[in-house]
């Protein structure tokens, strides 16, 4: 096995039944490289819980490969496959990509190819979009496949390297000193933040005018990016974060909170707008952190987001449970 500095994650992506010697055959190629191979042979997507869960592994993913032979696959709830879902989520999270479009399904026996016209047209539209996308290699064989695969990923390794995986005993000294180095900056950064947050005065930041900058994404659109207002934002999830919000709920709050305030039905936020929405509301005060994962509002904010309930919030109905536990602190 070659020797490699950094050893990748890679989602492989495809039907199943249809593909599973060719899975096979591109996973025992992506280990020799001396990768990991990642795919859902073990946890098959069958329904919207699972896909969930389908997207976490994706995230830790750091490259992602599209197999496509003659079946579009199982569909979801909103009619698209489960395979035509996980190449969406990559694309929209900006993971390298490499796709592989069988050259002639019509070769292919009855049992590997769909039999029913929509299925084939949803199919044929599939392809579509991934061709309109990027560049794609072609197969027809198993080992033209693997062939394929392992010239397409060799490629995006050296011209899109990722972070990858690296052993703690093979960092360089070199390396170690440079984390040494970043960690007394950041908590030079830290010790500002703290300076900042005592100088801030909070009860003259306009709420009202604030906005927050909100990248999604969703089946029909793609990336989409809009701004909201901040106080429409806290007016949503206060009751929330009055009672206390684990930080890895902030993502789900955040993407109700775009799906009640837009047309779209169903969306994923893009991770980046996440961190800064946290960012967002420690940097003026809004809320502060209770242990390692708990954010809650900050009690010395209180007066400066009082007028943000004269109204109620769009659909949070514990923000009115909010406004009469703070009756004593918040004068309407």
């Amino acid at each position: 096995m070659k020797n490699v500095d950094a050893r990748y994650q890679v989602f492989i992506s495809s039907t199943y039944s249809d593909l599973r010697e060719e899975r096979q055959k591109v996973s025992k190629a992506i280990l020799e490289l001396g990768h990991f191979p990642s795919g859902m042979e073990l946890f098959p997507s069958d329904d919207s819980d699972q896909f969930e869960f389908i997207k976490g592994v994706i995230q830790e993913c750091d490259y992602y490969v599209l197999i496509l032979g003659g079946r579009y696959g199982s569909l979801s709830n909103d009619g698209l496959s489960f395979t035509e879902k996980e190449f969406d989520y990559a694309k929209s999270l900006g993971l390298p990509i490499c796709a592989h479009v069988h050259k002639n399904t019509d070769q292919l026996i009855s049992k590997n190819v769909d039999l029913d016209d929509d299925l084939r047209v949803k199919l044929n539209l599939f392809k579509e979009k991934v061709q309109s996308a990027m560049m794609v290699k072609f197969w027809e064989t198993s080992d033209e496949l693997t062939s394929n695969v392992i010239l397409s990923f060799s490629h995006l390794m050296r011209t899109q390297p990722r972070i990858g995986w690296r052993r703690g005993d093979v960092v360089s000294v070199a390396q170690t000193e440079r984390i040494a180095q970043l960690q007394e900056s950041n908590l030079g950064l830290r010790k500002l933040v703290e300076e900042m947050h005592e100088q801030l005065a909070v009860e003259e930041i306009d709420l009202t005018r604030a906005s927050i900058e909100v990248q999604f994404s969703s089946v029909n659109s793609g990336l989409v990016s809009e701004s909201f207002s901040a106080s429409k934002f806290l007016r949503f999830c206060a009751g929330r974060l009055y009672e206390g919000l684990d930080i890895s709920d902030l993502g789900p709050v955040l993407e109700e909170f775009v799906v009640a305030s837009t047309s779209y039905k169903k969306i994923d936020v893009h991770r980046d707008s996440i961190k800064n929405v946290g960012f967002f509301l420690e940097l003026f005060s809004i809320v502060q952190r209770h242990g390692d994962r708990e954010i809650k509002l900050n009690p010395k904010s209180l007066h400066s987001i009082r007028t943000l309930f004269i109204e109620p919030a769009p659909t949070e109905s514990r923000s009115s449970s909010f406004k009469n536990d703070l009756n004593d602190e918040i004068p309407f």
